[in-house]
């Protein structure tokens, strides 16, 4: 069976703190990391600026927030990763693309067991 995964505004910090992917090339200046959660939280998201505007005009992938989700147990993880995530840009020079990296940690929170899915770039319309 599926496992939902919700992306809550705030939830406390992780007990592990995993280095971004080497794939992002910029971490902004109010980059931070939640836990994830198995259930819908009544907080309202709010707005998440992008403080760094270096990337207005150069092109990159910046990392604004890493949700930590776990511990699971040993297993193989196959199927199809689905969900809504809602972004807009408001800056007239900056081209925003989402992009997500989806890995598996040890407990160490240093130790990169797999990457299931890897930057996956998709223009807004």
């Amino acid at each position: 069976m599926a496992t939902r995964i919700y992306l809550p505004d705030t939830s406390g910090g992780p007990g592990i703190s995993p280095a971004v992917s080497a794939s992002w090339q910029m971490t902004d200046a109010s980059f931070n990391r939640i836990v994830a959660a198995t259930t819908k939280s009544g907080t309202p998201h709010t707005i998440r600026v992008l403080a760094n505007t270096a990337i207005y005009n150069n092109p990159s992938y910046g990392v604004k927030r890493q949700y930590i989700y776990g511990p699971i147990g040993q297993q193989t993880i196959t199927g199809t990763v689905k969900g809504q995530i809602y972004c807009s840009e408001s800056g007239l020079d900056l081209d925003a693309m989402r992009a997500m990296v989806i890995r598996v940690i040890a407990p160490d929170g240093v130790t990169v067991r797999g990457t299931l899915l890897s930057d996956l770039p998709v223009a807004l319309a």
